[in-house]
């Protein structure tokens, strides 16, 4: 028993804490979505020979797995009692002058939601980073 304490840390555990240490630099650089598959390709990739097995034992025993990102759920409710309003501008979005035609439109983006509302004289006004636009 004395003999082991002594002894230290073996050459593979050593060889594991070094790994480990490239396999969380990779896992956070992926936002913490990467699993053992991705981690693997991404580390023989820069030249750090290891198997995935080896890499997934690591990431169970120190805890680190990848996030799950949740699919996209369509909620549109089409069966609706709600009235529907007609197309009045039937894809037509020039518009003369300002203030003449006004359309809106909103754009889901699960990272950061953003919506696009009037229309400029000479055509529809694009999503920007201010959120709504005027």
């Amino acid at each position: 028993y004395y003999a082991w304490r002594k002894r230290g840390k073996s050459a593979r555990e050593k060889a594991n804490a070094a790994l480990l240490v490239h396999i969380r630099v990779a896992h956070k650089r992926s936002r913490l979505t990467y699993g053992s598959p991705r981690i693997t390709k991404e580390l023989k990739a820069k030249g750090i020979r290891c198997i995935e097995n080896r890499v997934a034992r690591l990431m169970r025993r120190e805890g680190i797995c990848a996030k799950m990102v949740k699919k996209f759920k369509m909620i549109t409710d089409s069966d609706h009692t709600y009235p529907v309003f007609p197309n009045l501008l039937k894809q037509n979005f020039y518009a003369p002058g300002p203030n003449q035609v006004w359309v809106s439109d909103i754009t889901y983006n699960p990272n950061r939601p953003r919506v696009a509302v009037p229309l400029r004289s000479g055509g529809p006004v694009l999503p920007t980073d201010c959120g709504v636009c005027h």
